[in-house]
């Protein structure tokens, strides 16, 4: 008797531990979405001279880019992937790429079916750091120049071996030497910007102060990404 009472108990204390270890549907979801990694995010620069669209997975990530032009960031999915160039609805390339969770890309299309990726880690500015540099040529090689940024109260020279430093607020133009596009921007506090400087094998020179804006915080009026 005393074996089956222990018996009826221990059933019973488990009928009231098991619901207590089931996890709920939220729990569950939570669980799988920190599971998931976070994605990365890639922008393109156009320079082939006509309008490009940049694909992945099958799909438009960003359509007709117009020549000589900057985009917002799109996000893209973590680890290996290939994103494709069409042109006149025709794919011209599909380009491997390694994604890094949260970390930042930018694609620029030169002339003749060459492409180059800028890599870029900073997201969000910090206490030292809000810009970041890069002088880079068609086989993405780094070339020496100078590019000036001012909003006419501040100005900052800045070269192929600055890399990243801290700007000031403002509403930013660039110069320089043999400069053919010199695209500024608005800097704002609460935003990472890349300058990126790009030479052409036909002897072009594009300096782009592009602010590294997700698709989920849209650049300005008059920014180009």
């Amino acid at each position: 008797m005393e074996l089956r009472n222990f018996s009826i108990l221990a059933l019973l204390s488990l009928a009231l531990v098991l619901p207590g270890c089931r996890k709920s549907k939220e729990q569950l979801a939570m669980e799988h979405a920190g599971k998931i990694k976070k994605p990365g995010l890639i922008r393109v620069i156009n320079l082939t001279g006509k309008p490009q669209t940049l694909t992945w997975g099958g799909r438009p990530l960003a359509s007709n880019i117009p020549k000589d032009f900057g985009t917002l960031f799109q996000t893209i999915g973590a680890g290996d992937q290939k994103v494709g160039v069409e042109a006149d609805g025709k794919q011209e390339m599909e380009l491997p790429l390694t994604v890094t969770t949260q970390e930042l890309y930018t694609l620029v299309l030169f002339p003749g079916g060459k492409s180059t990726f800028i890599h870029d880690a900073q997201k969000l500015p910090d206490s030292t750091q809000n810009l970041s540099s890069y002088f880079v040529d068609s086989s993405g090689k780094p070339f020496d120049g100078k590019v000036t940024i001012t909003d006419g109260t501040n100005t900052f020279d800045i070269d192929q071996s600055t890399g990243g430093m801290l700007i000031p607020e403002g509403e930013y133009t660039l110069k320089g030497d043999g400069l053919d596009i010199a695209q500024g921007s608005k800097v704002e506090s609460d935003s990472a910007y890349s300058l990126i400087v790009i030479k052409t094998d036909e002897g072009r020179k594009v300096a782009m102060l592009m602010r590294n804006a997700s698709p989920f915080k849209p650049a300005r009026a008059g920014a180009s990404g």
